[in-house]
């Protein structure tokens, strides 16, 4: 099984953003899977990549926040959100 996972890419708009997030608590495949699952189910998100210790997300600014992304990491698993860095 691969060590990430990946959503179908679109064409971002200039209200996008990519976010660099820390993840603590990742240690497995169902992990990884878990937490793409989460994230990529949520309204803005237009890509996400899943690898242990982090994820990478894009999305629409106006349609998904850090607070729906924390919310995300939580309800996924025994997950902690240790930081993000973002790039416009």
């Amino acid at each position: 099984m691969p060590d990430s996972q990946k959503t179908p890419r679109t064409k971002a708009s200039s209200t996008s953003a990519t976010l660099r997030i820390e993840v603590q608590g990742m240690h497995c495949d169902h992990c990884i899977s878990s937490l793409h699952d989460a994230i990529a189910a949520l309204p803005g998100v237009v890509a996400c990549r899943v690898r242990l210790g982090h994820a990478e997300v894009e999305i629409e600014r106006e349609r998904c926040t850090m607070a729906d992304i924390t919310a995300a990491v939580q309800s996924a698993g025994p997950f902690s959100l240790l930081g993000f860095t973002r790039s416009d």
